[in-house]
């Protein structure tokens, strides 16, 4: 915890003392919605036969992501590199969150080949993952006057710092009998085969106004997260807004 303080220090310190040259730091927060596609994560279904003695058992299994909301921050710097054009970088904080709705059915056929369903078990899975980012980013204003706009595009390289999972389930027999779980865990990201590093592409737009901007920026790209023990390379999608101060 000191040494996080004394890294955010450091970064704060230093923006500001580039600030005063001339140029522009950067401060801004907002939300975004995440889509994230993986061996565990994504949408996906399937029927899977499994013979239980003289019985043939189906598992039916089905998957679907639902739109859930994260939280963003940055803390950046503009380079003036012309007349229009800017280089942007600094930090970004991230968090990633998305929510699983999973259905599980068993069903078996009997000897006059009449299926029953005799279990079924949905859930609720809910990841929020934590990720601090550097974009490199161009900046080119199309319009200048009261109200500024630009275009944005480019390429960030990040770092999972941490993640949770937490589970809602409803499991139901044939005769009605139902139980309930719920459970909650802080994802390890320390184990073997688990990758911590992500990356992609940056493409949005902003406008400003008297030193206010507004962005709505789509972020693409990949990293290997490990849920369940299983190293999975995943893509990600982000959708997200974010209001802004500009500081000379």
């Amino acid at each position: 915890m000191k040494n996080t303080i004394r890294i955010t220090g450091i970064v704060i310190l230093t923006f500001i003392a580039s600030a005063s040259f001339g140029q522009s730091l950067k401060v801004s927060a907002g939300i975004s919605t995440s889509f994230m596609q993986g061996a565990e994560l994504g949408d996906k279904e399937y029927v899977q036969p499994q013979p239980i003695g003289s019985y043939l058992t189906f598992y039916q299994f089905s998957r679907q992501q639902l739109r859930a909301i994260g939280v963003n921050a940055s803390l950046g710097y503009d380079f003036k590199l012309g007349q229009k054009l800017y280089l942007e970088t600094g930090f970004r904080y991230q968090e990633r969150v998305v929510k699983m709705l999973y259905k599980e059915i068993f069903t078996y056929l009997e000897e006059d080949d009449y299926p029953t369903s005799f279990a079924s078990n949905t859930g609720l899975a809910k990841y929020s993952i934590k990720f601090i980012e550097v974009p490199i980013v161009l900046k080119r204003y199309i319009t200048s006057g009261d109200v500024a706009t630009y275009l944005r595009t480019g390429i960030y390289a990040g770092f999972i710092t941490g993640g949770k999972a937490s589970w809602e389930g409803e499991y139901t027999l044939n005769n009605g009998e139902t139980s309930l779980s719920q459970s909650s865990t802080i994802l390890d990201l320390s184990g073997p085969g688990t990758g911590r590093v992500s990356g992609g592409f940056i493409i949005g737009a902003g406008a400003e106004y008297k030193r206010f901007f507004f962005e709505a920026n789509l972020n693409v790209g990949a990293n290997f997260l490990s849920l369940y023990n299983e190293f999975d390379l995943t893509y990600t999608k982000d959708l997200s807004i974010s209001l802004g101060f500009l500081i000379d």
